[in-house]
């Protein structure tokens, strides 16, 4: 009986290193669908051969419910909204289930992370009400949460939702909550992060340079140009300072300060020692070589 018992366990044990090992390949060769149905069957199987108290189980269920978010903004990018609100519901579904078996820190983790993929879909769609209720859920859940991954995103996308609805003094908030969080995290990092993982830092200075850019848009709105230029010079100088100059990001942001700077001069909005001061700083930041008092006589 222990013979049959022990040859079950490694039969088992054998056809879920198969489904992994398929699903990797699948993966690679660009086939999604394939790899997601065999990782399933990968955690249906640990289910039953290990338990729900096992940490190899509670992996799987963690790693289906991240490909399941991955792949769902890969379809969104794609402009696939059927595909990508599929796999939400699938991350939301599992991560709801009764049968759950991560503990209750990670799985409000990822069901944060699941929101806010739900509002990244919905500000596509123009839906932007659900949105804001997914966007809001989302932050709720970081804000009480230990190990969140994400919230000066969250408050970011919050910002951006909330800018499409003309709600620009409450997009400035959130802006103004992102940036906090980002800088507290750059000025204290407690943990290191190992030297495999150094693209993080630049994942996190570019969230910062991007911080900057949105509330710039958000000071135009709300008419506080003098702000707004200054935070369009910050987010330049991050930008390219932790990017490089020639990044896309960096060119992006560089572009959209000067278009904002452009009007200003044209315009002669203001005619201060501040404003003159503010633009100049500006150009000389992208290296553009101009007398901007000139531009204003």
């Amino acid at each position: 009986m222990a013979e049959t018992d022990e040859s079950y366990a490694a039969e088992i044990e054998s056809e879920i290193a198969k489904l992994e090992r398929d699903a990797e390949r699948s993966q690679k060769s660009g086939n999604i669908e394939k790899a997601l149905r065999l990782l399933e069957r990968a955690l249906a199987f640990k289910l039953e051969a290990y338990g729900p108290e096992n940490p190899e189980t509670a992996s799987a269920w963690t790693s289906l419910t991240n490909n399941y978010n991955v792949y769902a903004m890969k379809h969104l990018q794609d402009e696939d909204f059927k595909a990508s609100h599929s796999l939400l519901s699938k991350a939301k579904a599992l991560l709801e289930s009764p049968a759950n078996v991560i503990s209750d820190e990670e799985k409000r983790r990822l069901l944060a992370i699941t929101y806010n993929n739900f509002a990244c879909y919905y500000k596509k769609k123009n839906m932007l009400k659900s949105a804001l209720t997914h966007a809001e859920a989302a932050l709720e859940i970081e804000m009480a949460s230990l190990t969140a991954d994400t919230p000066s995103a969250t408050h970011l996308n919050l910002c951006a939702i909330l800018s499409q609805m003309g709600r620009h003094k409450h997009a400035l908030e959130h802006a103004r909550s992102a940036l906090e969080l980002l800088l507290a995290d750059r000025e204290n990092q407690v943990v290191a992060a190992p030297k495999e993982l150094a693209g993080d830092e630049d994942e996190k200075t570019s969230l910062l340079a991007v911080c900057y850019h949105n509330m710039a848009v958000e000071q135009e709105y709300l008419r506080m140009y003098h702000p707004a230029i200054e935070s369009y010079r910050q987010s330049y100088e991050i930008a390219s300072r932790d990017l490089g100059p020639d990044h896309p990001t960096t060119l992006a942001l560089q572009d959209s300060g000067e278009e904002a700077v452009s009007c200003y001069i044209c315009l002669k909005m203001y005619k201060t020692p501040l404003c003159e001061a503010l633009l100049a700083a500006f150009c000389a930041c992208v290296g553009i070589f101009i007398c901007v008092r000139d531009l204003f006589t």
